[in-house]
């Protein structure tokens, strides 16, 4: 510096923050690769589901974000929570999903899943299900099931019957069919 020779002490720090700069660029390139491939990964997801299932109708749990991180978890969970809410782009993933339903004419409900997991869905007893706990064993029927296997049960269930009963007649479908024919 100014034609001075640096001291050792000097020469070390420059070559210490010469190496801090190399590694903050590399794990900038890391973060991005990780970036670009877990895109990729929800996009082939998310067409795979939109497009080459045979269902008409996809079903997919409302989950809120925000409550997944809610401050009373924030202690006990804080890694799990930054990870939901940083890393894992289920709100990327729900908004490629949504855009390509309607590209391939599919329909997408999104149900409320609050209590599904703690639900009987045999008989509808509630009960305390902890996260660790993986297998649902009712108190009251006996039914044992996988916790999402019961969870996804009551969800189906959950759908059905927003769709009211089936009646079968063929009046009201050829209504239907008449009044979209018009549009």
């Amino acid at each position: 510096m100014n034609g001075e020779a640096m001291s050792p002490e000097q020469k070390l720090v420059q070559n210490l923050i010469a190496s801090i700069t190399v590694c903050a660029s590399r794990l900038q390139g890391l973060r991005s690769y990780k970036k670009a491939i877990q895109d990729a990964a929800l996009h082939k997801a998310s067409h795979l589901i939109a497009h080459k299932l045979v269902e008409r109708t996809i079903v997919v749990g409302d989950l809120s974000q925000r409550q997944m991180v809610m401050k009373e978890h924030a202690e006990r969970n804080k890694y799990l929570n930054r990870a939901i809410f940083n890393d894992w782009g289920l709100y990327g993933f729900v908004q490629m999903l949504v855009y390509k339903c309607v590209l391939y004419g599919k329909e997408l409900v999104f149900l409320d899943e609050r209590n599904t997991s703690k639900m009987c869905s045999g008989c509808g007893q509630l009960q305390a299900m902890p996260l660790y706990k993986r297998t649902y064993t009712c108190t009251e029927c006996g039914l044992v099931l996988d916790r999402d296997e019961n969870s996804a049960i009551n969800i189906l269930a959950q759908y059905f019957a927003r769709l009211g009963p089936h009646t079968g007649d063929p009046v009201r479908c050829a209504d239907v069919f008449t009044a979209t024919e018009y549009v």
